[in-house]
């Protein structure tokens, strides 16, 4: 059986982790709080930038608190394009409806394949 090398780390001992390499955690940054909610892997994703490749530690000044900030801007941000793209996908798939009823005159044109170019791609999505 397999043995993981590595052992697992509690919440306290995450936030040392970060701590030893270098990042400036405040007390009031509630880093075991904000690390068990967000996850350490995912957190982790957004520090990659304030770290010294050849030391493996964090940039001089790198806070804790500035990464919890571009990861809520990303996911800020996340949740406005996507909202916006479901939108759109919405509003382009209707006018696209639209424009071939009003050249075909058929409201199943969509399942006509002599009005597609390419054959093969019709048939892939009509099995999906």
């Amino acid at each position: 059986m397999y043995t993981y090398p590595k052992r697992i780390l509690t919440s306290t001992q995450l936030v040392s982790k970060l701590s030893s390499e270098g990042m400036i955690i405040d007390p009031t940054d509630n880093a075991e709080e904000v690390l068990s909610s967000i996850g350490y892997y995912r957190f982790k994703g957004y520090c990659f930038h304030f770290l010294d490749r050849t030391t493996h530690n964090f940039v001089p000044n790198t806070k804790f608190s500035d990464i919890v900030k571009l990861y809520r801007f990303d996911m800020d941000l996340s949740h406005l394009l996507f909202g916006y793209l479901s939108q759109i996908e919405v509003a382009l798939r209707a006018r696209t409806s639209q424009s071939l009823l009003q050249a075909y005159g058929d409201a199943l044109i969509l399942n006509d394949p002599s009005i597609f170019l390419d054959k093969e791609k019709y048939w892939e999505n009509q099995g999906k």
